[in-house]
């Protein structure tokens, strides 16, 4: 089995006809006639019912049709790929948290395309932060997002040496359940919070966000209970919105949810670290200039402050 004889398949079921598709091909009957033949051979089934006005697909032919198509059309994508990774350097495969976090991406992957007249091609992928690290690491993924601290040197991750550095900033508020006493507030102190359930993402894989909501707290002498620990923020803000508890949240990261809870400024306006992971050795050019468009687009910190182009 060959890509030309599936070429003729399905210009003849396209057809059907013979003759008409192989006007469409250019070449002529008899030849294309003797693929299908082959083909059907091959495959152990007839494929297509034929007489002198029409040609029909049998049961096998209908399903062998999809079939056909699709692997053309991942050839096709194939082709499309390595002509793009000629001309730009490839695409990038990205990692986020949330629905809310991938939208600071928005200027990133805008300011790309722009660059580079729409050539670069992007996977994104909403993964919480465990399968970011390997995925990662395995160069399943070229860049992910997750809310945990930097870190000054590289860390080794399934053998990998992986970079995490800050991506931007976000100020902190509270989640609290709709019908929550402190909901209708305008703004509120962390000492409000005593002795609130507490829901938080998970100190595993890497601290971070976990230990700078806990050390918030005890820095106010706030001792909260906490309940749940989360691998992701939807988890969070889903269990929050149930009345499960109260969080700590980052402001941008969350705002998608601002109908089914209540988030509110706390007035110490504490902000949390939104990182960007890596590896070392990854030299994508592609990558290079995602991160550059991250510094300038976010090198004032806060991603709030930024307005999406």
């Amino acid at each position: 089995m060959n890509l030309r004889q599936l070429r003729y398949f399905v210009a003849v079921c396209e057809a059907q006809h013979f003759r008409r598709a192989a006007e469409k091909l250019n070449v002529s009957q008899p030849p294309l006639s003797q693929q299908i033949k082959e083909l059907e051979i091959e495959l152990g089934v007839q494929l297509l019912t034929r007489s002198n006005r029409i040609v029909e697909m049998t049961p096998e032919g209908t399903l062998f049709l999809r079939r056909a198509k699709a692997i053309l059309e991942s050839v096709e994508e194939a082709g499309r790929e390595m002509m793009n990774f000629t001309a730009t350097g490839g695409g990038i495969k990205i990692g986020y948290m949330s629905a809310a976090m991938a939208s600071s991406l928005v200027p990133i992957l805008s300011a790309l395309r722009e660059a580079n007249n729409g050539a670069i091609t992007f996977k994104l992928h909403q993964l919480d932060p465990q399968t970011q690290l390997r995925s990662v690491a395995r160069g399943e993924l070229d860049i992910g997002f997750a809310s945990f601290s930097a870190r000054q040197a590289p860390i080794s991750f399934d053998d990998k040496l992986l970079v995490i550095e800050r991506a931007w900033q976000e100020t902190l508020k509270v989640a609290l359940p709709r019908n929550h006493p402190l909901a209708s507030k305008t703004v509120i102190s962390l000492g409000q919070l005593q002795n609130e359930k507490l829901i938080v993402m998970a100190r595993h894989p890497l601290p971070g966000f976990f230990d700078q909501v806990i050390s918030l707290c005890y820095n106010a002498g706030v001792t909260v209970n906490i309940v749940y620990e989360a691998s992701q923020l939807p988890e969070v803000m889903t269990l929050v919105a149930a009345g499960y508890g109260i969080s700590l949240v980052p402001e941008r990261s969350s705002a998608l949810w601002d109908r089914q809870l209540a988030l509110i400024p706390l007035s110490q306006s504490p902000t949390t670290d939104v990182s960007v992971m890596y590896r070392a050795d990854n030299t994508s050019p592609v990558l290079r200039r995602f991160r550059d468009l991250l510094k300038n687009i976010y090198g004032s910190g806060l991603a709030g402050n930024h307005q999406p182009v």
